[in-house]
């Protein structure tokens, strides 16, 4: 690689393409799924929706905020020892 020169036509018509497949392509899905969602009828209640006032979603958010509060700390748990009682 020590005579590799990446400053030619080739190369950086290579690198436009990565770069569209790579970034640009992904964030028009994200944007078209963004655009259907937003069709959406709002308020609209089926079998598989989760009331936002019920105890389930309750259960599942604060257990959602648990796992992951709990999951910032298990890196620095597995670097040392337990403390003992």
């Amino acid at each position: 690689m020590a005579g590799f020169n990446g400053a030619t036509d080739f190369h950086n018509g290579l690198m436009v393409v990565a770069m569209l497949l790579g970034r640009q392509v992904p964030i028009a899905f994200v944007l078209a799924l963004a655009g259907r969602l937003g069709r959406q009828q709002p308020g609209v209640v089926t079998v598989g929706t989760l009331r936002a006032s019920g105890i389930n979603f309750v259960t599942l958010a604060t257990g959602a905020a648990l796992i992951l509060a709990l999951l910032n700390f298990l890196p620095a748990l597995a670097l040392g020892p337990w403390p003992r009682g």
